[in-house]
């Protein structure tokens, strides 16, 4: 367990884990139930390193069955794969619509599994870097992290993300569409730590086009909600991105999504 500067501390949905690294920032660990869903918003163990086919042919009264179409989670599907999603992700979409990412649920200790990835955009921009180390016993949850020393402060959660200031790197979870159309992307942002610090800005983007923003304080446990539509094809990235502003100090930030069409 990685030395302690404070003391737990369990206030209402969330433990908060303060790290003596240089005197850097807490780092707030949210619980594992987050808010979802909601109207639109414009402001407010150990590391580890770790399409449907188609026909030509005639249609007759004595044409044979349709090929299949692809699994849960391959290319082309409209369903999430299994374990991605619950049944109970439903009351979080309009009605109708169907599940096809969850950024909580589809957590896990595995790049790319659910199309979840976990990394970071160096000062913002392209490319995606992808983070090496997943642990279970540095911190009261999983994580994803740069470095199991810090800084550097790439840490991301099943609920949460903290980011870097030097050098500055925006935490990014990015999950990639295996379904093509019109996906829609609903989903909460808020600070978990508001011990200080300078606040934080939210970003989504679509195919490196952000479609998003807001900057929320370094108070606001509140925060804001999105509802927001995109059209993708199978292979288009989305990225959930935490920018520091001048300073990562107490920058654990609360961003999770789900994803439907």
């Amino acid at each position: 367990m990685h030395a302690l500067r404070g003391a737990w501390r369990l206030p209402a949905a969330f433990l908060a884990l303060a790290l003596g690294c240089g005197g850097r920032s807490e780092l707030e660990v949210p619980g594992v139930a987050p808010w979802l869903g909601g109207e639109d918003a414009t402001a407010g163990g150990g590391a580890v390193e770790a399409a449907p086919s188609s026909s030509d042919g005639p249609s007759s009264d004595h044409a044979g069955p349709e090929a299949p179409g692809p699994e849960a989670g391959e290319p082309g599907s409209t369903m999430c794969p299994p374990g991605c999603c619950e049944p109970a992700d439903a009351g979080a979409v309009d009605a109708g619509r169907t599940m096809v990412a969850d950024s909580v649920l589809g957590f896990s200790a595995t790049q790319g599994q659910c199309g979840w990835s976990y990394g970071y955009l160096p000062a913002g921009a392209e490319p995606f870097t992808v983070v090496t180390i997943f642990t279970t016993s540095q911190y009261p949850t999983p994580v994803w992290e740069e470095s199991t020393t810090h800084p550097p402060w790439i840490v991301t959660f099943a609920s949460a993300q903290h980011p870097n200031e030097t050098p500055l790197q925006w935490n990014d979870r990015r999950w990639t569409s295996a379904v093509p159309g019109t996906v829609f992307i609903q989903g909460h942002l808020a600070k978990s730590d508001p011990t200080g610090g300078d606040g934080i800005v939210g970003h989504i983007r679509v195919a490196d086009v952000e479609i998003w923003s807001a900057t929320i304080a370094y108070d606001d446990t509140v925060g804001v909600t999105f509802n927001l539509s995109a059209d993708v094809q199978v292979g288009t990235p989305i990225d959930f991105l935490v920018d520091p502003k001048t300073t990562d100090l107490y920058d654990t930030t609360t961003l999770t999504a789900v994803i439907s069409r």
